[in-house]
C-alpha cells in the first residue's frame, strides 16, 4: 500500500509532461558512472567506478528501474539499504514492456552516502515476489557520480531520461545544450536492460544519424545473468574519456560496449544532437519484445564558463492544499530571453521567473534552466513532494447519559500522527480515547510529524435520557379525611419536583392528607442534574366523602303530606336494602335502594304485604355499600303514628 501511494504522488509529473534533460551542469570536476543488473530477479555482484584521489563529491544519483508496481524492496549498495519506496522521484514511460505497465526509472540523490575513496561497489538485490501487481521487477541500477577537484578543467555533463514509449525505435533530439567542444572527447554512454534477445546483440545505436554499432547481451560485471543489458561504464576528467568494465572510449559501440566518443559525429560548438536506438527484430512494435532503454549520459568540454546558481531548495515538501515558493538565483537577467525556464508548465504561478509559487495537489519534479549567456545554461531538478493530509481512520462515539459527562470519543488515525486535538486543546497521540464528555459538538483535527493539519472534523456526542420518573401512592382512593403517602422509585435522577393539582407550590412529598372529596392528580418531575434531562410520571387519587345518614325514629303516614314516609338523608352515593320487622322479628317489608348521595330517599311508607302497618314500634335493618365497595350496616327502630 505504501508503494502505491508513492507512485500516486509522483506519477503525474513525468507521465503528463516529459522532460528529457534531467541534469545539465558545468563544474571543475570529473564524472563517473557504472551499473549492475541481474536481468530479472534477485542476486548480487559488484562494479567499479573511478574517483580521482583528493576529490570531493559534488553530486551522486542512484537510478533503479522496475516494471509494473513492485512491492517495496531494499537494495543493498555497499552495505547501505535503499528502500525502493524512498526514491525521490521517477521517470515513467507511457507504454508497457512485456505486458507490464508502467516501466519506471526511479532516481535518488545519494550524495551524502558516497565516499570519494571508495570505488568498488557491491550490490545485493533481494528476492522479489512476482505478484500480479509486481509483474516483472528488473534488478537494474546505475550509479552516477560527479566529483570535484579545483585543479581540474571545466566539464559539462547531462543526464538524459527516456521520455518515450518503448517502441523499439526511439529517437531523441536534444537541443539548447551548452556548446560542445569537439577538440576533446565527447562521451556518450547508455543505461539499458534486457537487451540481447537469444544472447545476440539486437539493438542498433545511431548518433546524429551515424551508426555507432549493434549492442546486446550482458556486461562483464553482469555476465552471470542473461539479458542483463548494456551499461556504459566510464569516467571523464581532465579532458579525457575513459572506459570501465568492458567499455572502450572509441567511436563505436559493439555488443556489451555501451560507451562511445561521438566527437567525430558533431560540429564544433554544436548546441544540439540526436540519437536513435532501434530494435533489429521488432522496430516500431510498442512494448512487446523491445529493449529497456532507460537513460543516457552525455559528457564533454564546453567553451561555457562555470557559473554559480543558488536554489532556494532542491527538495521541498508541502502539505496538500497549501502552497510553497520555489526559487533560484544566478541567471543573467540582462539577456534578451528569460533567465529562467521551469518545466513542466504546470501548477506554478509563473514559468519564466526566478521565484514561482507552487500550488499543486500532487507531487512534482521540475527542471529549471538557468541561462548565463545566450548559449550557456544549467538544468537542475527541483523536487516538490506534496504530503497527504492526515486523516482519521475511524471515529467512534459513545453517547452521554443526559445530565452526566459520560460521553466517549475514540479517535484513531494511521499511526503517523503526532497530535490529536479537540477544540484546539492537545489531547493525545496516534490513538486517543476522550472520556467524560458532555453532549455537544467537538472539533477534532490532526497534525502529523510534518506539521500537516487535517481538515476539521466535527463529532457530535448525543445525549441519551436514562431518567425514569416513578412513584407509588398508598392508598389511591378513600373517604375524607384521607392520608396518602408516596414512595419515590425514580432512577437516574438527582432532583425532584412534585406537582399537586398542577401547582408545584403544593408540596406533596412524602405524604399529604385530603379533607375534601374529589379526583386529584399528583405529578413527579424527576431530572438528572439539569432540568432538560427530565422525566414525568403522574397518578390520580380519588377522595370521597364518608357515608353518613340522618335516620328519623318516627313517621306519621296519615296523608297530610307531612312526615308521611320513613326517609333518610345520605351523604354519599350508595346502594343497599332496607328490611322492616315487627317486635317478634317477623319481616314485614324489604326494598332495594340506590342514591347518588346528598339527597333524601324513601325507605318505607308503612305498607306491608297485609296492608298498612298499625301504630306501633317497628325495627329496621339498613345494609348499604358505597361506590368503593365498602359495606355499612345500620339498625334501629321507628315508631308509626297514623
Amino acid at each position: 500500500m505504501k508503494y502505491w501511494l508513492l507512485l500516486f504522488f509522483v506519477f503525474y509529473f513525468f507521465y503528463s509532461s516529459c522532460q528529457t534533460i534531467f541534469y545539465h551542469d558545468i563544474c571543475k570536476c570529473g564524472v563517473t558512472g557504472a551499473g549492475f543488473s541481474t536481468g530479472q530477479g534477485s542476486g548480487n555482484g559488484s562494479f567499479n567506478i573511478y574517483i580521482e584521489p583528493g576529490s570531493t563529491i559534488k553530486k551522486a544519483w542512484l537510478l533503479y528501474a522496475s516494471e509494473g508496481y513492485p512491492d517495496d524492496i531494499s537494495l543493498i549498495v555497499n552495505g547501505i539499504s535503499y528502500n525502493t519506496s524512498s526514491f525521490d522521484y521517477k521517470q515513467q514511460f507511457p507504454l508497457n514492456y512485456w505486458f507490464c505497465t508502467p516501466t519506471s526509472v526511479y532516481i535518488k540523490d545519494v550524495t551524502s552516502d558516497i565516499n570519494p575513496v571508495i570505488t568498488n561497489y557491491s550490490v545485493t538485490i533481494p528476492y522479489q515476489n512476482n505478484s500480479p501487481n509486481t509483474c516483472y521487477v528488473y534488478s537494474v541500477m546505475y550509479l552516477y557520480v560527479i566529483y570535484e577537484k579545483s585543479v581540474m578543467p571545466s566539464l559539462n555533463y547531462l543526464i538524459i531520461l527516456n521520455d518515450q514509449e518503448l517502441k523499439g525505435n526511439e529517437f531523441y533530439n536534444i537541443s539548447s545544450i551548452n556548446p560542445i567542444n569537439t577538440i576533446n572527447p565527447v562521451g556518450f554512454s547508455l543505461f539499458t536492460d534486457r537487451t540481447g534477445a537469444n544472447f545476440a546483440p539486437d539493438e542498433k545505436v545511431y548518433f546524429n544519424s551515424n551508426l555507432l554499432g549493434q549492442i546486446g547481451g550482458s556486461d562483464a560485471v553482469n555476465n552471470t545473468w542473461n539479458f542483463a543489458g548494456v551499461k556504459g561504464h566510464f569516467y571523464y576528467q581532465n579532458n579525457q574519456l575513459f572506459g570501465l568494465d568492458d567499455d572502450t572510449p572509441d567511436a563505436i559501440m559493439n555488443t556489451t560496449d555501451g560507451l562511445a566518443d561521438v566527437s567525430s559525429y558533431l560540429t564544433n560548438n554544436s548546441t544540439s544532437c540526436s540519437f536513435q536506438l532501434t530494435n533489429i527484430s521488432f522496430p516500431n512494435q510498442p512494448g512487446y519484445n523491445t529493449n529497456l532503454n532507460l537513460a543516457y549520459f552525455l559528457t564533454y568540454t564546453t567553451p561555457c564558463d562555470t557559473f554559480s546558481v543558488n536554489l532556494l531548495t532542491e527538495d521541498t515538501t508541502v502539505c496538500k492544499g497549501a502552497s510553497v515558493q520555489l526559487g533560484v538565483s544566478g541567471g543573467n537577467t540582462s539577456l534578451s530571453k528569460p533567465a529562467y525556464e521551469w518545466l513542466p508548465q504546470k501548477d506554478l504561478s509563473c514559468y519564466n521567473c526566478a521565484n514561482p509559487v507552487f500550488t499543486g495537489d500532487s507531487s512534482q519534479v521540475y527542471t529549471v534552466r538557468i541561462w548565463n549567456t545566450d548559449s550557456c545554461s544549467k538544468v537542475l531538478p527541483v523536487r516538490v513532494k506534496v504530503l497527504p493530509l492526515p486523516k482519521f481512520t475511524s471515529i467512534v462515539t459513545t453517547p452521554t447519559n443526559c445530565g452526566d459527562n459520560t460521553g466517549v470519543i475514540v479517535a484513531n488515525n494511521n499511526g503517523s500522527i503526532d497530535s490529536l486535538f479537540s477544540n484546539g486543546v492537545y489531547i493525545g497521540i496516534a490513538s486517543q480515547t476522550l472520556s467524560n464528555l458532555n453532549s455537544g459538538n467537538y472539533t477534532l483535527y490532526l497534525i502529523d510529524t510534518n506539521s500537516c493539519k487535517s481538515k476539521d472534523t466535527t463529532v457530535t456526542i448525543n445525549s441519551v435520557n436514562l431518567t425514569n420518573a416513578l412513584f407509588t401512592l398508598n392508598p389511591t382512593t378513600g373517604a375524607v379525611p384521607l392520608a396518602v403517602s408516596s414512595d419515590n422509585q425514580s432512577t437516574h435522577a438527582t432532583n425532584y419536583m412534585w406537582y399537586f393539582q398542577n401547582d408545584s407550590s403544593n408540596s406533596f412529598s412524602p405524604s399529604f392528607e385530603f379533607d375534601t372529596s374529589g379526583t386529584y392528580t399528583v405529578t413527579l418531575v424527576a431530572y438528572n442534574n439539569t432540568p432538560n434531562c427530565s422525566d414525568t410520571f403522574s397518578l390520580q387519587i380519588i377522595v370521597y366523602d364518608s357515608l353518613q345518614l340522618i335516620i328519623p325514629n318516627v313517621f306519621t303516614p296519615n296523608g297530610d303530606n307531612q312526615n308521611d314516609v320513613f326517609s333518610i338523608q345520605v351523604s354519599a352515593p350508595c346502594t343497599g336494602t332496607i328490611f322492616i320487622t315487627n317486635r317478634w322479628g317477623n319481616e314485614l317489608f324489604s326494598k332495594n335502594i340506590a342514591t347518588e348521595g346528598k339527597e333524601k330517599i324513601t325507605l318505607w311508607d308503612s305498607m306491608t304485604a297485609n296492608g298498612k302497618a298499625s301504630d306501633g314500634v317497628y325495627f329496621y335493618l339498613l345494609k348499604l355499600q358505597d361506590k368503593q365497595g365498602k359495606g355499612y350496616s345500620f339498625q334501629g327502630f321507628v315508631e308509626v303514628f297514623h
